[in-house]
């Protein structure tokens, strides 16, 4: 049994003290044991698998979740971006990430392609795809998201069913995220601190989805 854990640097744990370049701004070069995934994962007794990265779109996670061999026994906890980030696929090993740390594209990114329909319809879709190939697997999930105000997608029932035509992204709906438990900051004075990624693990762990399941072991 595992925890698969996506996201951002928000899950990757940018920031922590093993998750900081020299220069302190920059995340260090693998996901952080004091982030919130690996917290969890020692909560609930399974082994952590943290695929986040720092600066990535909804798209590539969706990507990542798609070519993960996920289990049914297994838990998966996605903590979705903000759903301006864009990914473009160059080919199957590269591709470039939009967002607003690239000034000069995503300025051109904004201008020239982006709407909020646009945003709002694309993000759906892979929200909801994501919902429905982890229901197929059959494990234990969770969706949050760190785009504060995305949870009106899911509350405005009418919106989403003018725009999705009874989608059944309308059966899901987003958990707390992380930012909800923000009591301290990380050394880049950024993200989250050690202490509201512990507070955020326990909040997960007891999340009916997660309860259950250590209630039986």
């Amino acid at each position: 049994m595992k925890l698969f854990a996506l996201g951002c640097s928000l899950t990757y744990g940018h920031g922590l003290p093993d998750c900081v370049g020299e220069d302190i701004k920059n995340p260090g070069p693998v996901a952080s044991d004091h982030a919130w995934p690996r917290m969890l994962s020692d909560m609930l007794g399974v082994d952590c698998v943290n695929l986040a990265l720092p600066g990535i779109s909804n798209k590539y996670i969706l990507k990542r979740i798609l070519e993960t061999a996920i289990q049914r026994q297994d838990m998966v906890v996605v903590q979705w971006t903000y759903f301006s980030r864009w990914t473009v696929f160059k080919d199957d090993q590269d591709h470039q990430h939009i967002g607003p740390w690239k000034n000069d594209s995503f300025k051109n990114f904004l201008e020239n392609y982006y709407t909020d329909a646009d945003c709002v319809f694309n993000n759906v879709q892979m929200i909801d795809h994501a919902w429905l190939h982890l229901k197929s697997i059959g494990c234990p999930f969770v969706f949050a998201c760190a785009e504060k105000g995305n949870e009106k997608f899911w509350n405005e029932e009418d919106k989403i069913k003018h725009l999705f035509n009874q989608s059944d992204f309308i059966h899901a709906r987003f958990d707390s995220s992380i930012k909800d438990f923000m009591v301290d900051k990380a050394l880049d004075d950024r993200h989250p601190g050690e202490h509201s990624h512990r507070s955020y693990a326990k909040y997960l762990r007891d999340l009916p989805t997660f309860a259950e399941l250590t209630n039986t072991k």
